[in-house]
């Protein structure tokens, strides 16, 4: 499984913990999370990586807290743009043209893939 590496400070570690609905599936990682400095590494696949950033967005949207929300709005910018940059990379990869060269004939490979 292709998994991204994230990094996240402690008080992000704690705003997912403390303020939002996130199962234990996903906040176990940062709960054991390797420290490299200032910061967790955590990985997470594309797809837990998607539902983690779905329970920051509906408790930003649900707080009334002011400061957390504007901490859990950073927090998903920040984590929609490392997912997007993900995504974008998985389908370059898999919408480039192949060459194949067999019995001295050079033949093109283009995949079907969709583009938006």
């Amino acid at each position: 499984m292709n998994e991204i590496e994230i990094k996240f400070t402690l008080q992000e570690r704690n705003l997912i913990i403390d303020h939002t609905f996130t199962g234990p599936d996903l906040t176990k990682r940062l709960q054991i999370a390797e420290i490299k400095g200032k910061h967790l590494i955590v990985k997470y696949s594309t797809y837990d990586l998607d539902e983690l950033i779905g329970f920051i967005a509906a408790e930003a949207n649900h707080t009334e807290d002011k400061k957390i929300r504007e901490k859990l709005d950073r927090l998903f910018k920040r984590l929609t743009r490392i997912l997007e940059k993900k995504i974008d990379n998985q389908r370059n990869q898999l919408c480039c043209i192949k060459a194949i060269k067999c019995c001295g004939l050079l033949f093109y490979m283009v995949p079907m893939c969709e583009t938006s």
